[in-house]
């Protein structure tokens, strides 16, 4: 393989999330920003009822 091989294929790679990100109009950025606030809504709703289930026992064991 020369080095515009290389090249074509690497172009070829960054084509696919490119395409898609023109798409849909967003830039790198704010993907990013987006899919860290799915992952912090997420954890929050998992963590909640965890949390919940802490409080309450704390209080029961306080009386």
């Amino acid at each position: 393989m020369t080095r515009m091989d290389d090249e074509k294929i690497a172009i070829a790679k960054m084509g696919v999330g490119a395409s898609g990100a023109v798409l849909y109009s967003y830039t790198l950025n704010e993907w990013v920003a987006i899919v860290t606030l799915l992952y912090l809504v997420l954890q929050i709703g998992l963590l909640m009822p965890k949390y919940y289930e802490a409080l309450s026992a704390y209080l029961r064991n306080r009386k």
